[in-house]
Formats: C-alpha cells, structure tokens, sequence
C-alpha cells in the first residue's frame, strides 16, 4: 500500500503499436543560432524518441553527434519512465517557467500528456518532479545513447554560400554525386534561419557527409559548420556545410511529428 507522499509505479508505455509514445527533447530557438545551424536542432539541441515496440533513437550529444538506435527491455522502459516522473506528466502537464537564465526549453511528452519548462527549469513555477526529470534527462540518456547501436543513417544538410572572411579547418567538399551549388542558400533564406530547411542526402554522397560531420565530432573544439571548398582549396570557403543524422521518423522536412 502507498503512503500519502509516494509516487505509483508508471504504467509501461510500450504497446507494441507504431505510434511514439514517449518523447524527451532539449528545445533551442533557432533565433539565437546563426545561418544554417538551425538543422542540427530540428529536432532539439538533445532528443529521445520511442515508439510502441519500445524502439527507440536517441542523441544526447550535441551537434555533429551520432543518432543511437536500439530496443528498450522492460526493465530499461520502466526505469525511464520512472527517472522522468511519467506518472506526473499525467497529473500534472502544462507550461512551466524556471528563474535561471537558459536558452533552451526542456519538453517531455508521455503519450498525450505534455510538460514543458524554460527557465533552466529551476525555481519560479517548476515542480521538483520536473526539474528531476531534465537532471535525469542530462545524466542517464547520454549513457543510453553510450549504450546503443550507431547506425549508418542518411544525413540531413544545409549548405549556405559563405560570402566573408577566412574560417578554419577547411575541407574539401564530400559528396561525389551532389554539386554543393545546387542545394545552396544564402543567409536569409528560410531554409538557413528557421527550422526544418535541410535536404535529406544518401547514398556514397550522404555516406561521404557523415564521415565530415563524424570527422568535425572528433575534433577538440568543434565548429559550428564544416567550412568547405568545391572548385578551389584557397581561403576563404565557398561554403558552410551543416550536417546531422536524419533518423527515420521524420517527416519530408526532417522533424519528428
């Protein structure tokens, strides 16, 4: 029997269906992210999707990181659930607000049931069950994507004409079957400055654009973009290259629905 204070065991989300039925995303505005950079935030700076097979993908890592895949036990699924206080989504969803200053939104979605914080999702109207959730968030899901499969996925990309100065390392661009000038923006296009804008690439060109991006993620201090040249290796680069895993239940514009 459970004490006045004590939280129910979740009930398992996994129902063999197709349909996602848990979702974990660290949310940044793409007004604070310069030309380009939004598309390694489609789908959040962090993100956890799992479906009803309790298949999963999951990337923790950050920009130029890969995106995991594998299949929860029960045991795993139960953990989660009640690492992230699933049961409260249910009692308690809605829009909270933390007093500390952070950028990013923090979302967890149990079935139909949302709760969002900002705020850093500390303090002001943030219950502690929540604020638990983010900290469990940022702790156990790197170590699940540590834990997980790498697949080979298609990437997703955003190639802008760079019109300025010098910018280092520089690269050659990649893709043998794929003309950078033929998917390229400038910086006030839509595709560069709002979310869900990049091209979803395959094949030996999208297999070429993972080994730059995994390239970039090895680097000590990554750039926010593979700088590249095409018709020339001189300085300045022709191009800034933006380049993320594209996992396979995003729509046409490579966002999770």
């Amino acid at each position: 029997m459970l004490g006045c204070s004590e939280v129910p065991r979740p009930t398992p989300v996994c129902d063999g269906s197709d349909e996602l039925v848990l979702r974990v995303q660290s949310i940044v505005s793409a007004g604070a992210l310069e030309p380009g950079e939004p598309v390694l935030y489609d789908n959040g700076a962090g993100y956890l999707f799992v479906n009803g097979a309790c298949e999963y993908y999951v990337d923790w890592t950050g920009p130029f990181g890969d995106a995991r895949s594998g299949v929860l036990s029960p045991d795993q699924e139960l953990a989660l659930l009640e690492g992230l206080g699933a049961t409260q989504v249910a009692a308690s969803p809605g829009r909270y607000a933390g007093d500390v200053f952070d950028g990013s939104t923090f979302r967890l979605q149990v079935g139909d049931d949302v709760a969002t914080c900002t705020g850093g999702c500390q303090g002001g109207d943030v219950p502690d069950w929540l604020a638990s959730a983010r900290a469990f968030s940022s702790e156990h899901l790197s170590q699940l994507a540590d834990d997980a499969d790498t697949p080979d996925l298609p990437q997703r990309v955003v190639v802008v004409q760079h019109t300025a100065g010098p910018l280092d390392p520089l690269f050659p661009w990649p893709a043998p079957d794929l003309a950078p000038a033929t998917i390229a923006v400038d910086d006030r296009s839509p595709s560069a400055t709002s979310f869900g804008g990049g091209v979803l690439v395959d094949g030996a060109s999208g297999a070429a654009l993972r080994d730059l991006r995994r390239t970039l993620a090895a680097l000590a201090f990554p750039p926010t973009a593979a700088y590249v040249w095409h018709t020339r290796d001189a300085q300045p680069p022709e191009y800034r290259v933006y380049i993320r895993d594209a996992i396979p239940w995003e729509d046409a514009r490579g966002l999770v629905p």
